[in-house]
């Protein structure tokens, strides 16, 4: 069975990073999560690392082009945490997705993921609101509550977001 685990603190030196996914926030205190309903769900956009990024920020901005057509300013990026990851059948041993915050700067055109062919639609939400349409239980409400706490101190409304809309 696969277990999420949210941890805040620092990532431990011995545990393999897999994926980089991160709470796009706005100006008007919204986070961005795809909407995916060709698979009935909801994600953050992120993925995993490629050879060609240089760190976790390259990913995000990579996989924030590629799948959601946002740039993001990656002077706020902000580290939130990770999640620990055991169970999975396709990894060996326990890994780290990591969960970081940074400003959306722009918004392209709406277009397919060139790794997968589908287009996701970019829904703009309160983080309490991305918790439950990503429906990941317990750790996703204290991610959520991690990108809201950071994006307060970065001067994000993010107590008083404007109403959800899709970009």
């Amino acid at each position: 069975m696969i277990t999420f685990t949210w941890r805040e603190e620092q990532i431990p030196a011995d545990l393999p990073v897999r994926q980089v996914h991160g709470w796009l926030a706005d100006a008007a205190g919204r986070f961005l999560i795809q909407d995916r309903p060709h698979e009935g769900k909801f994600l953050l956009p992120g993925g995993q690392i490629s050879p060609e990024d240089r760190d976790w920020t390259a990913t995000l901005q990579r996989e924030g082009r590629e799948e959601s057509q946002v740039t993001i300013d990656p002077a706020t990026v902000t580290y939130l945490g990770h999640q620990v990851v055991t169970g999975d059948p396709h990894a060996s041993g326990p890994y780290a997705q990591v969960r970081l915050l940074v400003l959306i700067t722009g918004f392209g055109p709406a277009r397919p993921d060139p790794d997968s062919g589908q287009q996701y639609r970019r829904l703009m939400t309160s983080a309490a609101r991305a918790a439950v349409l990503l429906n990941w239980g317990e750790p996703g409400h204290q991610q959520a509550g991690a990108a809201a706490r950071t994006a307060r101190l970065l001067g994000i409304p993010a107590d008083a977001p404007a109403p959800d809309s899709y970009a």
